[in-house]
């Protein structure tokens, strides 16, 4: 035997199984498809991250399949090859937990009797828990202490049961405006909580804090506060001496004998050779889709349609964690004057904005605002580029260039068109002008159509200095 037990899968699901059996003396091998990512591998990088699709398998290789339903057409099917739609990402050690934006909720005790409290739902296959919230609560609190949970509990009538009082970190730092979501809750008789995050506020459990950068979801981490798989989990599982983490390792069948055990996992390794690892015991948590791909990937003797589907149900009752979402503009010129003092009381050296349309560097007194631009969206300028920036030390401070970022627009466009997109952001991409200025202070909405030239500044918080 090659080890106890062998882990598929390196995510939020084989990461704690993978802790808990070699902190207790199991000696354990992860096999991971994709690579070994750590905190100097990840940056603030959105063409990285949203334009290249780093962190995905090569679609054309293992091309998922969505299927939407399309009124009279029924369901419509399509590889994502094709729509260059990647839907879920995370191929690396630590899985997608390394992307999470790290909203940490528990499931409500309804959430484990669904049939029982609302009922059947005509061509759903809808089934209560065998187990109930209470059973799963102690679990919920080792949780929260191991990975690092930071929130505050708030008393609210749909509060879940809790064994502690509160969560085991302080609240991240909240942007003033967050306020004004409480505020408006209140007047509304609606009940706000402070989201419950696995990020850590300072330094703590080996990790760095989080240095309030603002890219946390679909980013990874670089400072290690975000409590992924990988960086809350598998690296102590390492230092336990009894796991070792085999990155770059497709795993393509799970072996079984005559009796239907399965006795060894058949895999790629990163060089392309053929692979095999034998254990006492296999656990499979590659999430829903590879996990199911896996199985069904595995037909024995005594599985004939694939491990674990005697009853030919895997691969089915997928269940997402659907929710909803909702956006609004704070215009800076109609807020109150306790408002804008609120904003004005942030007090930093410097405002950057990352994702932002107009690409801009003021210097205000000894103060920087800058907007980076966006990699997604031109500039208003009349020309289909997009912008990013670029800052690096220079001397006593620090040098600011931005620059334009020219791509197939006309592609991206019709893209957005067969997608079904509102037929306003395709032209835009195409003309560069936005089609809603409201956003925009008056003196910027006259510019409009005007190509932008922005020069190269020079900031030091201490002795600023205008642009060369």
């Amino acid at each position: 035997m090659d080890c106890d037990v062998c882990v598929i899968g390196s995510g939020a699901g084989g990461g704690p199984v993978a802790l808990t059996l070699a902190e207790a003396g199991y000696s354990v091998v992860v096999l991971e498809k994709g690579p070994w990512l750590t905190e100097q591998d990840f940056f603030k990088d959105e063409i990285a991250c949203c334009r290249r699709n780093t962190y995905t398998l090569n679609l054309q290789e293992e091309f998922h399949v969505v299927e939407e339903y399309n009124g009279k057409k029924g369901w419509v099917a399509r590889p994502t090859y094709d729509s260059s739609w990647d839907f879920w990402n995370g191929n690396m050690v630590g899985g997608s937990s390394n992307l999470m934006s790290g909203f940490f909720h528990r499931l409500k005790p309804k959430d484990f009797r669904l049939l029982s409290e609302f009922g059947p739902i005509e061509g759903a296959n809808i089934a209560d828990w065998p187990i109930d919230y209470d059973e799963l609560e102690p679990y919920y609190s080792k949780v929260e202490h191991v990975v690092g949970i930071s929130g505050r509990v708030v008393d609210h009538p749909n509060q879940e049961p809790r064994s502690t009082a509160d969560f085991p970190f302080a609240p991240t730092a909240e942007h003033p405006i967050a306020n004004w979501f409480d505020e408006t809750c209140q007047r509304e008789r609606l009940h706000s909580i402070p989201v419950p995050r696995a990020i850590l506020p300072h330094r703590a459990l080996g990790r760095d804090g989080c240095q309030y950068s603002g890219y946390c979801g679909s980013y990874g981490c670089s400072t290690g506060a975000k409590g992924s798989s990988r960086a809350a989990l598998l690296n102590r599982a390492v230092v336990s001496g009894n796991c070792d983490i085999r990155p770059d390792s497709h795993v393509y069948r799970l072996d079984s004998d005559a009796s239907g055990r399965v006795v060894a996992a058949s895999y790629y390794a990163a060089n392309g050779s053929a692979e095999t690892v034998r254990a006492q015991i296999f656990v499979v948590a590659c999430q829903a889709i590879e996990t199911s791909r896996l199985l069904l990937l595995s037909p024995g003797s005594r599985h004939p349609h694939g491990l674990a589907n005697n009853h030919g149900q895997v691969g089915r009752n997928l269940l997402f964690s659907a929710g909803g979402a909702g956006t609004g503009s704070f215009f800076y010129a109609r807020l109150d004057q306790d408002k804008a003092a609120e904003l004005d009381r942030l007090d930093a050296d410097g405002v950057i904005g990352g994702h932002s349309g107009l690409p801009f560097t003021d210097l205000v007194e000894d103060r920087l605002w800058h907007n980076a631009g966006s990699v997604g969206l031109p500039a208003n300028d009349g020309t289909p580029r997009a912008w990013f920036s670029v800052l690096a030390p220079d001397g006593d401070g620090i040098a600011i260039t931005h620059h334009p970022l020219d791509y197939d627009h006309a592609r991206a466009a019709a893209k957005m068109r067969a997608a079904g997109l509102p037929a306003a952001y395709a032209r835009t991409l195409e003309d560069g002008l936005w089609p809603d200025m409201r956003v925009l202070p008056e003196a910027e909405r006259r510019l409009r159509a005007r190509p932008l030239t922005p020069g190269a500044v020079h900031w030091s918080a201490r002795r600023p200095r205008a642009a060369r």
